[in-house]
C-alpha cells in the first residue's frame, strides 16, 4: 500500500465525522499533486508551485482559499504532530516522512561542519603530494578543504581527477593524523560503482609518492553503502545507537544517493567521523526521491550557509580536451545552450562527433566485429585472449534513454542480435551463446558479482563460460548456471552507464517520445551519455529530441538547501 493510499484512508477517517469543516475539493487535489510530485523524485512541493500547478483544476474561488485551507486543514500540520500525514513548513508541503528526512539530514550535516586541527602544518604535506607541476590548482584547493574541514564536498565532471585527488587527500590525512591505525572506509551507492572506485584507488595508490606504511592505511577495497551499514529489508545494523566506528568515510557517486539512503548513512556514522563526498551534480540524480548532492552544492555556494567553504569543484577534464568536439558539446549541454549544441553536432566538422537522424544498425554494430572475432578465436582458458576480448567489448557501447519503445534497450538488442546473426557473427540458438555480452542485474556476494558488472560468454574447451574481469585485471570464469540475473548488454540504459567510460559510445533518443519517456529525456541524461565517450560520440536522434533534452533540466523540489 502506498503512502498516498494510506494517507487518503487516514484523511477520510479524520474528515468523515465532520465533513463540513474540511474543504475536501481543495485538499484532495493537493494530496494527489503531492503524491505525483513524490513519484517524480521531489521531496517537497512549494505552495507557490502548487498554486500554479492546480490553477487549471481549481476554480478561482478555490485558488483564493488554498492558502487558508493549507494553514487550517486538519490533514496538514507544521511538523509537530507525528500523526498528521502532511506537513507545511517554511512555504513547502511535505509528506511527513520526507519532512523528517530533510530536517534530520540537515541537522546531521550541519553538526559535522567543524574545523580539523592537526599538530603538523598541512601546507608542506599538501605541497609535496600535490606538486604544482602535475596537479591542477583546483585539486590543490580540494586538498586544502578536505584537510581543514570535517565535511567536504568534491565535485567535478567526468575525468576531472576526483579519484586521483582523493587518493592524495587520504595520503595527506594519514600523515597529518599520524596514527598507527587510521580507519578509512570507501563507499559507493552501487556494487558496480564500489568496484570501479576500488579499482581506480588501487591504481592511484601505486602512483603515490609516500611510504609503504602510509599506503597500507589507504583502503584498496570499497563497499556499497547498503553493505557497510548492514542495511536489511527494514532496518540497518548500524545506526545512531550502534554506530559504525570509523575515522574517515569517502562516498563516491554521491549524486546517486537518495534522501532516504543518505539519512541511513549519516545515522550510522559517529558524530566525529570525517566525511568526504565525491560526485558530479550535473549527472543523473538518484532514482528515488531527493537530490542531496545538488542541494549540498547549492548551499555550499552561499556565504550565508555554514557549508560555505566546504565545496571544491574540479574543472579540468583529463578524459577529453575542453576544445574538442566532445568537450565543446558537453559544455553547451551543461550551459543549457541548445543552439550551440545543435551547431556543434550538426553543422561543425568534428571527426569525433557523428550523428544519424535515423537508426543505422549496421553502423552501430561495426565496432562489435573486432570483439566477436576475438571471442571466436578463444578455445582455452589462456588469460591473454580473454583479456583482449573483454577489452575489445569495453571500448564501445550503445546507450539508450529508455528500456521500452523502438529506441529502447529491448528493441535495439533484438535488432542487433538479428543483424549479427544474419552475418553469422553470432548463433543465438539458446539463452547463452558464444559472444553474448552480459550485464549483471543483481548483487551476488557469493560469486563476487555486482549489479552493473559486465561479462561475456566464451567457449573454453568446448564448454560455454561467463568471463568477467577479476582482480589485477585478470579474467575470471563463472559457470552460466551460477550467474545471478543477467541480461544481454550490447545496449544499456544511460542510467546504468553512469560512472563508466568507453573509447566511443552512441546515444539513441526516441524520435517521438511518449509522455512517460519525455520525463526521462533530460539535460542530465544527455550530458551523462555524452561524457561516457573519450574519443568518439555518435548521436542517433533528431534535432528536436536534442533540443528538448537540453532544455528539460531536472529540477527536484526540496527545502534542504534553505535548511543548510
Amino acid at each position: 500500500m502506498t503512502d498516498h493510499t494510506i494517507t487518503c484512508q487516514l484523511l477520510n477517517r479524520m474528515i468523515e465525522p465532520n465533513i463540513a469543516t474540511e474543504n475536501w475539493p481543495i485538499i484532495r487535489p493537493l494530496i494527489d499533486l503531492l503524491h505525483s510530485m513524490s513519484l517524480e523524485g521531489h521531496t517537497s512541493l512549494p505552495l507557490s508551485a502548487a498554486r500554479q500547478l492546480l490553477s487549471e483544476s481549481l476554480t478561482s474561488q478555490w485558488q483564493r482559499a488554498l492558502d487558508e485551507e493549507v494553514i487550517n486543514s486538519r490533514a496538514i500540520s507544521s511538523g509537530q504532530n507525528p500523526h498528521c500525514p502532511i506537513v507545511f513548513d517554511n512555504g513547502y508541503l511535505y509528506w511527513q516522512r520526507y519532512h523528517h528526512l530533510e530536517v534530520t539530514i540537515a541537522e546531521s550535516l550541519l553538526s559535522r561542519v567543524n574545523p580539523l586541527e592537526f599538530e603538523k602544518s598541512t601546507d608542506p604535506v599538501i605541497d609535496r603530494l600535490f606538486n604544482p607541476n602535475n596537479a591542477h590548482e583546483r585539486q590543490i584547493d580540494a586538498a586544502r578543504i578536505a584537510t581543514s574541514q570535517q565535511l567536504s564536498i568534491i565535485v567535478g565532471g567526468p575525468g576531472t581527477g576526483k579519484t586521483t585527488t582523493v587518493a592524495k587527500i587520504l595520503a595527506s590525512l594519514v600523515e597529518l593524523y599520524d596514527r598507527t591505525s587510521l580507519d578509512i572506509l570507501m563507499l559507493a551507492p552501487t556494487g558496480k560503482a564500489a568496484a570501479r572506485l576500488a579499482e581506480s584507488m588501487r591504481h592511484q595508490i601505486d602512483q603515490l609518492d609516500v611510504s609503504n606504511d602510509v599506503k597500507a592505511q589507504i583502503p584498496t577495497e570499497a563497499k556499497t553503502i547498503h553493505r557497510a551499514i548492514g542495511l536489511g529489508r527494514h532496518k540497518a545494523r548500524f545506526h545512531a545507537n550502534n554506530p559504525l566506528l570509523t575515522d574517515i568515510v569517502v562516498v563516491d557517486e554521491a549524486s546517486m544517493i537518495d534522501a532516504g539512503l543518505m539519512l541511513k548513512l549519516l545515522k550510522a556514522l559517529p558524530a566525529k567521523t570525517q566525511l568526504i563526498f565525491l560526485g558530479d551534480a550535473n549527472q543523473l540524480a538518484s532514482v528515488e526521491a531527493g537530490s542531496v548532492l545538488a542541494d549540498l552544492c547549492l548551499a555550499s555556494q552561499s556565504p550565508n550557509s555554514r557549508l560555505f567553504g566546504c565545496l571544491a569543484e574540479l574543472t579540468h577534464s583529463y578524459r577529453f580536451n575542453d576544445n574538442s568536439g566532445i568537450g565543446r558539446l558537453a559544455s553547451a549541454i551543461k550551459q543549457d545552450n541548445p543552439d550551440d549544441a545543435e551547431l556543434i553536432l550538426f553543422n561543425e566538422s568534428h571527426p569525433e562527433l557523428i550523428h544519424y537522424t535515423d537508426l543505422d544498425i549496421a553502423a552501430l554494430c561495426t565496432p562489435y566485429f573486432d570483439y566477436l572475432d576475438t571471442v571466436a578465436s578463444i578455445v582455452t582458458d589462456a588469460p591473454q585472449p580473454l583479456i583482449e576480448a573483454l577489452s575489445h567489448f569495453s571500448q564501445w557501447r550503445i546507450l539508450a534513454a529508455t528500456r521500452d519503445g523502438d529506441a529502447g534497450v529491448h528493441a535495439l538488442t533484438e535488432r542487433i542480435e538479428a543483424y549479427l546473426a544474419e552475418r553469422q557473427s553470432i548463433v543465438p540458438s539458446s539463452e547463452h551463446y558464444r559472444g553474448r555480452p552480459l550485464m549483471v542485474l543483481e548483487n551476488d556476494y557469493n560469486q563476487n558479482l555486482f549489479n552493473g558488472d559486465i561479462g561475456i560468454i566464451v567457449e573454453v574447451d568446448g564448454r560455454l563460460m561467463a568471463c568477467f574481469e577479476g582482480e589485477n585485471n585478470q579474467p575470471r570464469l563463472v559457470l552460466p548456471s551460477r550467474l545471478p540475473k543477467v541480461e544481454t548488454a550490447y545496449v544499456m540504459t544511460i542510467h546504468k552507464s553512469q560512472g563508466s567510460e568507453f573509447e566511443g559510445c552512441a546515444v539513441v533518443l526516441p524520435d517521438a517520445p511518449t509522455e512517460a519517456q519525455k520525463s526521462l529525456l533530460t539535460r542530465e541524461l544527455l550530458f551523462t551519455g555524452l561524457t561516457r565517450a573519450k574519443k568518439r560520440f555518435v548521436y542517433v536522434g533528431t534535432k528536436k529530441s536534442l533540443r528538448y533534452s537540453i532544455m528539460n533540466k531536472t529540477q527536484r523540489f526540496s527545502g534542504l538547501t534553505a535548511r543548510l
